[in-house]
């Protein structure tokens, strides 16, 4: 019984050193100790960066991406013709272009259908103003609807700098 006992107190005492001699403060281990630890003093050094062509493009398409959005945002345009026939739709269009240079005209086509539009109007009254002009010219029907329009950066600026616009979702819709 004793011989069991001396081995136990002999293996607990040498886990006892040996775990004393494991937190010595070599950095591998937390230390106890009262000192006051002294900053690290490292010098890093630059490494070159290869960098993949590629990532350049990327950030180009980006930027190109970033920069529609900034120019396309939802508004209004005047609809002047909705029609199967396409040469219809081109001569409204050679017309709208020839009454309305100040104003771009767009001709989509969504199936069946070969729509022409005209203007890029933030506000619904801005646009209904010039579908009263169009009515004369065109009296089968024309009419406001929302698009995304095309703002060019000086139109998005002069518009920021005290006029406000009507979304069209006031009361009189």
């Amino acid at each position: 019984m004793k011989i069991i006992f001396i081995g136990i107190i002999s293996v607990f005492f040498c886990f006892a050193i040996l775990s004393a001699n494991a937190q010595q403060n070599d950095g591998s281990a937390f230390s106890f100790s009262t000192k006051t630890a002294k900053p690290a003093t490292q010098s890093f050094q630059s490494s070159p960066v290869i960098q993949d062509p590629r990532i350049n493009l990327l950030i180009q398409k980006q930027i190109y991406i970033n920069t529609l959005a900034l120019h396309n945002m939802p508004g209004f345009r005047v609809q002047v013709i909705s029609t199967m026939n396409r040469s219809r739709a081109m001569e409204t269009k050679a017309r709208l272009m020839q009454f309305f240079p100040q104003y771009q005209t767009y001709l989509s086509y969504q199936s069946p259908y070969f729509r022409v539009r005209i203007g890029d109007f933030r506000a619904r009254n801005d646009a209904e103003q010039l579908q009263e002009q169009l009515n004369n010219y065109f009296p089968n029907g024309v009419f406001t609807v929302r698009d995304i329009i095309h703002i060019s950066p000086e139109q998005l600026i002069d518009n920021n700098q005290g006029n406000t616009t009507n979304d069209g979702n006031d009361s009189n819709n």
